[in-house]
């Protein structure tokens, strides 16, 4: 209850009493919830008559209501409003044409409420506080009120969250308060006419608890495959399940390419900041993939309190091997052409002849790449080099791990293997043999390089760096480097040498029956005997 509705219940109480004047004084409420300000008003009263009778006889009395001024009444009604609402946490202030005021007659928890002030047409009245994320906001909510044109209506913000009209009983409501301080306000506002039921809302229990709900599964997740990558698309979830919008989230997507793999076992993980709307379809790329290998992905949503949802249902993908960048090129047949630096610049030029259907062309396309960008070589072979030769077979496997390089993937790395008989340190104008593993021969300390669709120099199906030789000799040493070429022919250093004997092969031993033995030993004894 305010001033105002105080100053109205005096007048409307003592204007049968002429010889009676209202005033105000300043005078404090006495402690404990039952004595609201309602309450406080019939004691004043009561006293006013008290004091006033015996003198109403004589002369007009000038009688003091022990009542609070305006400007206390708020700093007392700031109290009451978190008493009413058993929240001591925030600081709630009420204003509008009429104040909020906690009351006794209707509650849903601990004997009190707060209610809406009394208010006419086209009006409203409100309560508010500043809540600090993220949080649930929770509180319970009463209205009767005239249905679908005076309402009681939750504001995040300022940005309408929630409305309610009608006779609704108690009712609990909750919102999400996303992350830094945010304002929360409740509004009762009429319309123009008519009122109806007690004309009222009111507001019970608010209550500030850790948002703990997490958002729901990512729908209709599909992959869809491209040039060595993968396309992602999904149906972004609420904050809160299927409910709300997510202002500062995150997905976290993860990826296989071996069969049976689930999100636990995934061999790749990848973590991505975003914001989202509820409903709306988001994408991502998956690049770097290898060529025409199925990949199998997973994806789950992070909300602002780092809720995570369940992972996402299983989507597929197989990357194709070349995407078309439109770059020009003029149409051949009949054609060759090569890769190579024809401007010196650290990057590959393309030179190109053949007959387009009309006439025979010659044509060099020079690449800008080392304009926007310089290729760095590869680091050179460092470890895992075998030399296992297979009697049987006649060959001779070598191996090595991979090398690294910042612009090529380490599955799009060609190898040079430079080989004698002969310890190349000790004889460095040695000029031994040269086999590029790209193309598996090759002579001089040059090499081949060759781009496309011939093997990289991987001995097995899991990609191992290497080359088999055809023959060898036994009873040798052979002496190898190895080095890396990216796609851009830029050459790592030579390896360390690797110096690998090659034994003769072991002897069989043929099998020797019983017999043999006997045989064997009757002769020697015959052999023995004097003549």
């Amino acid at each position: 209850m305010n001033i105002e509705e105080i100053e109205n219940k005096l007048a409307g109480y003592f204007s049968t009493r002429p010889e009676i004047e209202v005033g105000y004084i300043f005078g404090s409420r006495r402690s404990g919830k039952e004595n609201k300000l309602e309450h406080g008003l019939q004691i004043a009263i009561q006293s006013l008559i008290d004091i006033g009778g015996p003198l109403m006889k004589y002369h007009k009395v000038i009688c003091l209501a022990v009542v609070m001024l305006l400007g206390f009444a708020g700093k007392i009604s700031a109290q009451q409003l978190g008493e009413a609402l058993d929240d001591s946490t925030y600081t709630w202030v009420t204003g509008g044409n009429a104040d909020w005021f906690g009351q006794t007659a209707v509650s849903y928890f601990g004997g009190d409420a707060v209610q809406s002030g009394a208010i006419g047409n086209s009006s409203q009245t409100y309560i508010q506080t500043v809540v600090t994320g993220p949080v649930n906001a929770g509180f319970y909510y009463k209205v009767s009120s005239e249905e679908g044109a005076d309402f009681l209506r939750l504001y995040i913000d300022g940005a309408l969250t929630a409305s309610w009209s009608g006779e609704v009983n108690w009712t609990a409501g909750s919102y999400y308060v996303a992350s830094g301080t945010h304002a929360v306000k409740f509004v009762y506002q009429k319309d123009g006419t008519i009122s109806s039921g007690s004309d009222a809302a009111w507001v019970d229990y608010f209550t500030i608890s850790p948002e703990t709900y997490p958002p729901g599964k990512p729908l209709n997740f599909t992959a869809t495959g491209g040039g060595l990558q993968a396309g992602l698309s999904w149906t972004a979830p609420g904050n809160d399940g299927y409910t709300g919008d997510v202002s500062s989230g995150a997905y976290e997507i993860r990826y296989s390419s071996t069969s049976g793999s689930t999100p636990l076992t995934a061999q790749y993980a990848v973590t991505i900041s975003s914001a989202w709307v509820q409903g709306s379809t988001n994408t991502y790329s998956i690049t770097g993939l290898w060529p025409e290998s199925a990949y199998y992905f997973w994806i789950k949503a992070k909300d602002e309190a780092g809720n995570w949802s369940v992972w996402s249902d299983t989507a597929s993908a197989i990357p194709s091997g070349f995407t078309d960048i439109n770059a020009g090129l003029t149409g051949v047949y009949l054609a060759s052409l090569s890769w190579g630096d024809y401007d010196n610049d650290g990057d590959l030029d393309l030179a190109l002849a053949g007959y387009t259907g009309s006439a025979w062309i010659s044509k060099i396309y020079r690449s800008g790449y080392s304009q926007l960008q310089t290729n760095s070589a590869p680091s050179k072979p460092i470890s895992g080099f075998t030399a296992q030769p297979d009697y049987n077979t006649a060959k001779l496997t070598l191996d090595w791990n991979a090398s690294t390089d910042a612009e090529t993937p380490a599955l799009g790395l060609h190898y040079e293997i430079i080989m004698s008989t002969v310890d190349m340190n000790a004889n460095p104008a040695w000029r031994p043999y040269v086999v590029s593993v790209t193309s598996g021969a090759g002579t001089g300390t040059g090499g081949w390089q060759n781009i496309g669709n011939y093997p990289h120099g991987f001995i097995s199906a899991a990609h191992q760096p290497g080359m088999i030789l055809s023959s060898f000799q036994e009873n040798t040493t052979y002496y190898w480097k190895v080095r890396a070429i990216d796609t851009g022919l830029a050459k790592s250093s030579w390896s360390v040498q690797q110096a690998s004997f090659i034994p003769y092969a072991p002897p069989s031993v043929a099998s020797i029956s019983p017999n043999s033995r006997i045989n064997a030993v009757s002769r020697l004894n015959k052999s023995q005997q004097p003549h």
